[in-house]
């Protein structure tokens, strides 16, 4: 018998540390899709073993669940109401409702009722009610392991016990005439995904339950249950669960699997489905043979899970997000006030840069001055524009408000600005740069200098008038060019 405890008692500790080293990938919290699994009391949890998961703070789940086993006449000291139970129907319901007080109590309630009907007896009435809570230890959500101690008040509200022989009977709990009180250790390991929660469940249950009937040994409580989860609709379970005397253990006292099915809907609703199977073998009682538990017994319910606090994590999840997008926000501000710093760094740059040059040009003015005079011609060699576009760069401006201002002395002249480029890119290409950048420096000139206004036109001339070879990168560098032309070149004589 040593040896039947201990494997009962030590076998959930090695699993449960074995199992822990595996991977976890449960690391953020994230809102319910579906209803958890629920235990009968309304907890989360199997048909009898349950969860070290809490139910979440405001979380309200309301169940109801039906059993149904026929009872049959190799059950010693099996009576109801005093009479012999033979030849029967025996059928339990529970209702029971939890509420999550916080992340880390949960409080559960409920009652239970039954209907027999065998041979010569018929009867119902209430079971036993219970009252309890649930601690789940804080653990991080990063690990995969929960902790979790239950106390559960069971009250003998029923008028007649269903199965008073020992701890014998699928119902002995629902149906007891005194009280008890039932203390619960749980370790469940969590080896699931968000945000779908599919993946295995794997709990351990160890448990006393004393009672305050006369003469009633302290009984050991063992379960243990693993949850597949294919697809967040679909729950499979399989437990093990057994009742025997703290002080005396005996192998054929109950002990019974059950397989069952759980659908969770969208709706927050789950509807479950399950088979207890008796495993306790015959024991022989004055030359009658006996089991602590019929044959089977089959289970349904219904649970409907309701967040009271929906509202309320709604707003905080849009206050998290409105945070989230007002620092994006300030982060953004922050580059933008980065990058206007770097742009203004760099347009002082190269204002520096063009003050510069304008330097050199007022140095070469009166050499410019003769040159325009002298041949009606000038070639622009200080304006610039990005490559293959029309846009004048900024470090030209000086240049060409020296030339525009150079111009207002000599108002009889009128002038031609001509674009000229190499021959790479092709005709079409070339035409459109070339008179693209000379309206492009006579659009300058003419806001530069208003009074131009007239004097001014511009032309391309693409590649028509190279000044060099295009074959060399020199020769196409000294193509690509702006000019200036005097186009009335008779008038040059009244100002030299």
């Amino acid at each position: 018998m040593k040896s039947f405890l201990s494997s009962r008692i030590h076998l959930p500790a090695l699993a449960l540390a074995f199992l822990a080293t595996q991977p976890y990938a449960q690391d953020a919290e994230i809102m319910p899709t579906r209803a958890s699994s629920v235990n009968p009391n309304g907890t989360i949890g199997m048909s009898q073993v349950i969860s070290a998961e809490g139910i979440g703070a405001g979380q309200v789940n309301l169940t109801v669940r039906g059993s149904m086993y026929s009872q049959s006449r190799d059950m010693a000291n099996v009576s109801y109401a005093g009479e012999m139970l033979t030849n029967g129907q025996i059928s339990t319901a529970t209702l029971g409702a939890a509420l999550g007080l916080n992340p880390y109590l949960d409080a559960f309630t409920g009652v239970n009722v039954h209907n027999v009907r065998a041979d010569g007896i018929s009867g119902s009435g209430w079971g036993s009610s219970f009252l309890g809570a649930k601690f789940n230890v804080p653990f991080a959500r990063s690990t995969p392991i929960r902790m979790a101690g239950e106390v559960m008040g069971l009250f003998g509200t029923s008028s007649n016990q269903i199965n008073n022989n020992g701890l014998d009977g699928y119902n002995y709990l629902e149906t007891r005439t005194y009280t008890d009180v039932k203390i619960t250790l749980a370790q469940s390991v969590l080896l699931t995904r968000n945000p779908k929660e599919t993946g295995f469940k794997i709990h351990f249950n160890e448990g006393v339950l004393s009672s305050f009937q006369p003469s009633k040994e302290v009984a050991l409580l063992l379960g243990a249950g693993v949850e597949f989860i294919p697809i967040v609709s679909l729950i499979t379970g399989l437990e093990i669960n057994s009742r025997t005397f703290l002080a005396s253990p005996d192998t054929k006292d109950p002990l019974w699997v059950t397989p069952s099915v759980t659908w969770r809907t969208p709706a927050l609703i789950n509807v479950n489905v399950g088979a207890d199977i008796a495993l306790s073998p015959e024991r022989a009682s004055s030359g009658i043979a006996s089991r602590a538990l019929e044959p089977w017994r089959v289970f349904g319910g219904l649970t409907y899970s309701v967040d009271t606090r929906k509202d309320r994590r709604e707003a905080a999840r849009q206050r998290r997000l409105e945070m989230a997008r007002l620092r994006r926000q300030n982060d953004s501000l922050a580059n933008a006030a980065a990058q206007d710093r770097a742009r203004s760094r760099m347009d002082s740059i190269a204002r520096v840069e063009a003050d510069r040059r304008l330097l050199e040009e007022l140095a070469r003015r009166p050499e410019i001055q003769k040159q325009l005079l002298s041949t009606g011609l000038l070639v622009l060699d200080a304006v610039y524009f990005e490559t293959g576009k029309t846009d004048i760069s900024i470090n030209s401006e000086p240049y060409l408000d020296l030339i525009s201002k150079l111009l207002t002395q000599y108002p009889k002249l009128n002038i031609e600005i001509g674009g000229h480029t190499d021959n790479v890119g092709g005709l079409e290409y070339n035409q459109n740069l070339s008179n693209g950048r000379s309206a492009a420096v006579v659009s300058y000139m003419l806001r530069a200098e208003p009074s131009l206004q007239g004097r001014l036109t511009s032309r391309g001339y693409w590649y028509s008038q190279p000044k060099a070879t295009n074959d060399t990168p020199e020769g196409r560098q000294l193509n690509r060019r702006t000019e200036l032309k005097v186009t009335n070149p008779e008038v040059l004589k009244e100002y030299r």
